[in-house]
């Protein structure tokens, strides 16, 4: 390295006049700048304490720094310094600084075991490392490693036969080996945030400490089962040749927002592309709580509509809905249409067309404020009829935010990763403190919460509990239009956990959120809550009471009425009417019904 970059380094003051004087000269007959004269004191300095623009001014101070640093510190001290943080690369979004980190990245040795050719790349690397680079440009990084050589022979550090030997190896370097188990993708976001709050000088030079949220037990869980829960979809998919399937998973503390554990692709070594946080995909059916919320909010909002309540009756057949001079006319998944069902049941097996006929009972715009300006979310929604059915684009990162204001019953607690920076001294300089802020009464978001129990008990998840995971827990399936996405968003009271599945190229992989999505999240939550007590998802507000109901009319139940469930109601909404429908009971309707017990007592 000292043959190539700054050969008397050992005794010049910090700056060599005859190697500026002699790349002066270069340029000045190349009518170009092709090289400068910087020590490695110098460069130093520039990467540690000064930035990289090209000036008059920039440069007599990386000079006269230079000059000060040789004077406060000893030449070895100095050359370490600059072996362990020089540049040398980028795999991927991951800086490579370091002659050791770059040893373990080309060839997997320490660098204590590198062959002279193997160290001579590196040298050469220093200069330019991204031209130099031996995975995209390796004929570029041969000749470079060979004037590295020869100039050592030059410069007498090695006998020219020996040179001439290293100089006939091709060079050989292994794959590139970025460490999947420490959360890289998470990394990545961590990086991104820091570098948006913090000068990227402060943070190469200030030995801050970064607390981050990461649970590294869960991050394991987590990818190993998108690791094994995508090789299975590959299994599943009809096509005989496609490309592999992506996917992307996002764990976070509902109280907190503090983000456990994220994996934003099933390879990192294969693809940086961050799924979780980057991906634009459609939610679909995902976004579906989101309209109830809406409705059982427009009661409060507005004493003029009518209580909708999850036991409000809608019809689930095929319909052409009007907007402006466009016609949208939904279906649902495998036309399956089941007639006049409640609320309860719409949300619990995904009906698409009883769902829009809710948006329309509330007013689209109405959807669209709630999710634009009350919930801030960054990506706009339409107000038209598809927007019910999630048909605008959100990142994972993005739908696990909004399915926290579900968790926390109303509260936008924003998903965080860094919990807190000290400074060297162990000041912090920032600290994570959750302050939530309402966007939603507590009483509807229970109502949809509630709700969403049913779509695990017994609705388009209830495969759920066929598979083993038996805890307190509230979700929705999401599928897009022909089968291109498919989610799985739920929650427990201390774990929400969201998956995506898909292709890159937003092809369809011809499987809904059920059948591809599911089963990863509950393989990651039983994993996850393995050995816990499985608590119950947070009790009613004051004023929600439980009354028994007929599940198919959504009136209050007589003895005739063959399903009866508790239903839950703001006080003042339930029901004053009993069911007729079965055997045809009439009573007197008493001037209230008496509530049920509620199942939280």
């Amino acid at each position: 390295m000292l043959a190539i970059e700054d050969r008397r380094f050992f005794t010049h003051p910090g700056l060599d006049p005859f190697r500026i004087v002699g790349a002066a000269l270069r340029n000045i007959k190349a009518e170009s700048y092709i090289q400068g004269g910087s020590t490695i004191t110098q460069q130093l300095v520039k990467n540690f304490f000064l930035t990289p623009e090209k000036s008059f001014r920039r440069k007599a101070q990386e000079a006269l720094l230079a000059f000060v640093l040789e004077r406060r510190a000893n030449k070895k001290d100095i050359l370490e310094l600059y072996l362990n943080e020089v540049y040398l690369g980028q795999v991927g979004s991951f800086s490579i600084n370091g002659i050791g980190e770059a040893a373990r990245m080309y060839f997997h040795k320490d660098v204590g075991n590198l062959t002279l050719p193997e160290a001579a790349l590196l040298a050469g690397m220093i200069q330019s490392p991204n031209p130099y680079n031996p995975y995209r440009h390796a004929k570029r990084a041969t000749e470079r490693r060979n004037q590295v050589l020869r100039a050592m022979q030059e410069a007498g550090f090695v006998e020219a036969a020996t040179a001439e030997a290293a100089i006939a190896q091709p060079v050989r370097v292994e794959s590139a080996s970025l460490d999947s188990s420490d959360a890289p993708y998470f990394v990545d976001l961590v990086k991104q945030q820091l570098s948006e709050r913090y000068d990227a000088k402060d943070l190469a030079t200030q030995n801050l400490a970064v607390y981050t949220s990461l649970d590294l037990s869960l991050q394991a869980q987590a990818q190993d089962v998108l690791r094994d829960g995508l090789a299975k979809v590959d299994k599943m998919i009809r096509r005989k040749v496609h490309p592999p399937v992506q996917g992307a998973l996002i764990a976070l503390e509902p109280s907190t927002g503090a983000i456990v554990a994220l994996v934003g692709g099933r390879d990192y070594t294969e693809s940086q592309y961050n799924r979780a946080t980057t991906a634009k995909r459609q939610p679909g059916s995902t976004f579906k709580p989101f309209v109830y919320l809406t409705a059982f909010e427009a009661t409060f909002d507005d004493p003029a509509l009518p209580p909708i309540t999850p036991a409000t009756v809608v019809e689930d057949a095929p319909t052409v809905f009007l907007f402006g001079r466009q016609e949208y006319a939904p279906q649902n998944y495998e036309n399956d249409y089941k007639g006049y069902v409640t609320l309860r049941t719409a949300l619990a097996h995904s009906l698409n067309n009883a769902t829009v006929k809710v948006a329309e009972m509330v007013g689209f715009e109405r959807i669209a404020d709630l999710w634009n300006r009350r919930f801030g979310m960054p990506d706009k929604v339409q107000p038209y009829p598809a927007v019910a059915l999630g048909s605008f684009e959100a990142t994972p990162l993005e739908l696990a935010s909004a399915y926290n204001i579900l968790a926390n019953m109303g509260l936008k607690v924003p998903p965080v990763t860094v919990l807190k920076v000290l400074d060297e001294r162990g000041a912090a300089i920032e600290q994570h403190y959750p302050s939530p802020a309402r966007v939603a009464r507590p009483e509807s978001t229970f109502l949809v919460v509630n709700m969403m129990r049913s779509v695990i008990n017994n609705g388009t998840a209830a495969a759920a509990r066929s598979m083993g995971f038996m805890a307190d827990a509230a979700g929705k399936t999401g599928t897009t239009n022909d089968l291109r996405d498919a989610w799985f968003a739920g929650f427990t009271p201390d774990l929400l956990c969201v998956i995506w599945i898909g292709f890159d190229d937003n092809t369809p992989i011809g499987l809904s959120g059920a059948r591809a999505a599911l089963p990863l999240w509950v393989d990651f939550m039983k994993a996850a809550q393995a050995g816990t007590h499985g608590e119950k998802i947070q009790p009613p507000p004051s004023n929600v009471v439980f009354v028994d109901i007929d599940k198919q009319t959504g009136l209050l139940a007589t003895p005739n009425c063959p399903q009866v469930i508790s239903e839950a109601f703001v006080a003042g909404t339930e029901p004053r009417e009993y069911c007729s429908f079965h055997s045809g009971y009439e009573s007197t309707i008493p001037p209230y019904p008496q509530p049920s017990p509620s199942p939280w007592r």
